[in-house]
Parts: C-alpha cells; sequence; structure tokens
C-alpha cells in the first residue's frame, strides 16, 4: 500500500488518498441530506443522523467493492465499473467528513433561505465542476 499523500486530485487503490476533492463534496451532501430530512420529513436529528449514516455506509461499501476484491484476490468486473478504484482510507475520511457535514447542522441556522439557496447553488456548482474535470 502507497500512501500518497494527506491531500490529492486523485484516489487510487495503487495510491491512496485521505482527502480528495470529492471528500468536499461527502461533507456538503452531508450538510444538505441533513437539512433536507430534518425539513422534509420533520424527522429528529438522531432519526436523520442514522439514516444517513447508513446510507452513506452503503454508498461507501458499493465503493470499495473493487478495493476488497483485490485485497482478497477475489474475481470481479472492477474494470468496467465506473467508481471502483477507491481506498479503504479515502472511504473512512469520506464518511468522516460527511458526518461534519451532518452534524454542522446543529451549528448553523438554517431558518434563512437564502443561506440555504446560496449554499444549495454552491453544492451544484462544485459538484459538477468535478464532474467535469473528471470526466471531460
Amino acid at each position: 500500500m502507497n500512501i500518497k499523500l494527506l491531500l490529492s486530485a486523485s484516489d487510487t487503490i495503487e495510491s491512496n488518498s485521505f482527502i480528495t476533492p470529492w471528500t468536499f463534496i461527502h461533507f456538503l451532501t452531508g450538510y444538505i441530506s441533513a437539512i433536507g430530512i430534518m425539513k422534509c420529513f420533520n424527522a429528529s436529528f438522531k432519526t436523520t443522523f442514522i439514516t444517513l449514516i447508513i446510507l452513506h455506509t452503503i454508498y461507501e461499501i458499493k465503493d470499495l467493492k473493487c478495493y476488497f476484491s483485490k485485497k482478497f484476490n477475489t474475481k470481479t468486473n472492477c474494470d468496467k465499473l465506473e467508481w471502483s478504484n477507491n481506498s479503504l482510507y479515502n472511504s473512512i475520511f469520506d464518511t468522516i467528513f460527511f458526518i461534519f457535514g451532518i452534524l454542522l447542522v446543529l451549528e448553523i441556522n438554517t431558518k434563512n433561505k437564502c443561506y440555504l439557496i446560496i449554499l444549495t447553488i454552491l453544492y451544484f456548482t462544485i459538484l459538477n465542476f468535478f464532474l467535469f474535470y473528471e470526466y471531460g
């Protein structure tokens, strides 16, 4: 295992990076998802937190499918999968930043609709930038 950097533009199974630009998207996704669930479904913070952690864990397991198949020498079609080259370290840090995003809801007043609109626009702008950077 080669840990490339704490912060890098990319992460692969062969060259691990803890934090990538996508880590910031995980942070914002945690924050916006928590607000959405709490506002739309009138859910408690505890229910929201547990629901989002379960969903995010399923997402990260999907990301790590090829990592574990390579580690344990099992056959998969990883070459054909889009999001198949992620390291365990990056998944852990993505989850930590996702949790930070959820916890931020407790600290920031989400009653200001203008603030939420600006944050949502920022989120999708950054997401589109990363998608364009990654896939042209």
